[in-house]
């Protein structure tokens, strides 16, 4: 679009003033319909991601739940490092659902 613009402005001084506006108004036509198209690429890259976050979600909840099973732990808390003042290590199953999810889930589908 930086061309159309740059070989647009070099036509002023030699179209005449109407073909000029002429050509103004199908540059931003053009614009336009691109700004439209990157905003529908724009929101379904944003559903595909929700949809990949969700599949990656719902993995972690089962792995959660099958490590909480082995573990016989009856409560699972997801929170960041440092949130809590002492964890035994013994109970922090961060790990192994991370090694379990990368061997799973290596791959998210991204929609159809």
């Amino acid at each position: 679009m930086r061309k159309e613009e740059e070989d647009l402005v070099k036509q002023k001084g030699i179209l005449s003033s109407e073909a000029f506006e002429a050509k103004v108004m199908e540059f931003r036509q053009a614009v336009e319909a691109m700004n439209k198209d990157v905003e529908t690429k724009m929101s379904e890259l944003e559903v595909m991601y929700g949809n990949a976050i969700a599949q990656v979600y719902d993995k972690i909840q089962k792995i959660s739940e099958l490590q909480a099973a082995e573990k016989g732990a009856s409560v699972v808390l997801f929170m960041s490092r440092g949130q809590a003042s002492y964890v035994d290590e013994k109970a922090d199953i961060t790990e192994k659902i991370l090694e379990t999810l990368n061997k799973d889930l290596s791959r998210v589908s991204l929609g159809n």
